[in-house]
């Protein structure tokens, strides 16, 4: 089974789009107003087709997990998609994403053989002037 941790933009779309090419996800936000929306199938976002799919996989292909911890027992693969916004400076806040994997961490033992993959993305301030 395959991970995300983060249901944002980022998140949701790319778990519902592995579920679409048949693989099957687990998907976790710490937000649970965020997993509550998606569990009555609101996207909170526009996306073409998003929420069909959601509607097609959720409960099949698609599994919102109860916790973190949860979610790494199940997954061979943990995709974090959180937020790293930007600072004014221009430099990314990683401290969503840190925690996230250290947490993670906690639930995966050595040797695992679990991946990890980063697919976060920064929210850059524009350029000003």
């Amino acid at each position: 089974m395959i991970g995300v941790v983060g249901l944002g933009f980022v998140g949701l779309t790319t778990a519902l789009g592995l579920a679409h090419k048949g693989y099957k996800v687990c998907g976790f936000d710490i937000s649970s107003s965020r997993v509550e929306d998606l569990r009555n199938g609101h996207v909170p976002f526009h996306e073409p087709q998003l929420k069909k799919y959601l509607k097609k996989y959720q409960g099949k292909k698609f599994i919102l997990c109860e916790s973190l911890a949860d979610l790494v027992s199940r997954s061979g693969i943990i995709f974090y998609c959180v937020g790293t916004p930007g600072s004014d400076e221009g430099k990314a806040d990683l401290q969503f994403l840190k925690a996230a994997v250290q947490d993670s961490l906690k639930s995966i033992g050595p040797r695992s053989g679990k991946i990890l993959v980063i697919k976060s993305t920064s929210r850059l301030p524009a350029r000003r002037g």
